[in-house]
């Protein structure tokens, strides 16, 4: 089970600080109607990590704490403890999302962009060695006030590629990949030319070129956006 919900564990584990087994423990729990301490020790057993009572009171009150628990009235001796809804957690995760939304907003602000604020476009057009780098190219552009116009072919391998892009600009389906920027005067214009390749163990990886040229833009501007338009 815990393999099909490795995004869960790991948010689990990032933004509710639990270990990997603490991760797996949780999710066993949501599968049972409730649990006592000393079935939360069976739990941990049962993955490989032998606890002590004194440890397992401790998760529960961290569990507890953290909201992933809480405890539920019964006529038994033993406390006992039932798993948020999965739901719940969701919407955790969606309050996560807000606050991080606005700590990067912040962050992004004070993102050092020096290396896009020469003059010369023959210093900045340069290489993109990764996705990393062409998405961090595209995200300072349109952080500088530029339009991007992202082109690509339809290639299911590369839309969560393509995915990542659509909220810095328009996307359209054509017949080359590329990323078409201008500033807001149009007096910069330039491409990001993007090419595809299979690495050793066969997954695609995607490179680009990034040119500040007008007539490159001009040309795919023509040719593929106004088109569409």
């Amino acid at each position: 089970m815990y393999k099909s919900l490795p995004t869960i564990i790991t948010y689990l584990q990032g933004l509710e600080g639990l270990t990997k087994n603490e991760a797996k423990a949780f999710i066993k729990i949501c599968s049972k109607e409730s649990v006592c301490v000393s079935e939360i020790e069976t739990i941990f057993s049962d993955l490989g990590d032998n606890i002590s009572r004194s440890y397992a009171y401790k998760i529960v009150k961290n569990f507890t704490r953290k909201h992933l628990l809480f405890p539920i009235d019964n006529d038994k001796n033993a406390q006992y403890y039932k798993a948020i809804h999965p739901n719940t957690l969701l919407d955790h995760l969606k309050g996560d999302h807000v606050k991080l939304e606005k700590e990067i907003a912040l962050l992004a602000e004070s993102y050092e962009t020096a290396d896009f604020e020469e003059k010369d476009p023959k210093l900045l057009s340069r290489m993109l060695k990764s996705e990393s780098e062409i998405l961090t190219a595209a995200h300072i552009l349109h952080q500088k006030k530029h339009t991007l116009s992202i082109i690509h072919k339809k290639d299911d391998r590369l839309d969560p590629f393509f995915h990542s892009l659509e909220p810095l600009g328009g996307t359209i389906l054509g017949a080359v990949d590329v990323i078409l920027f201008a500033s807001e005067n149009q007096e910069t214009k330039g491409i990001i030319e993007l090419t595809k390749r299979i690495d050793k163990e066969g997954n695609i990886r995607v490179f680009g070129s990034l040119l500040y040229d007008a007539e490159k833009y001009e040309y795919y501007h023509g040719h593929e956006v106004s088109d569409d338009e």
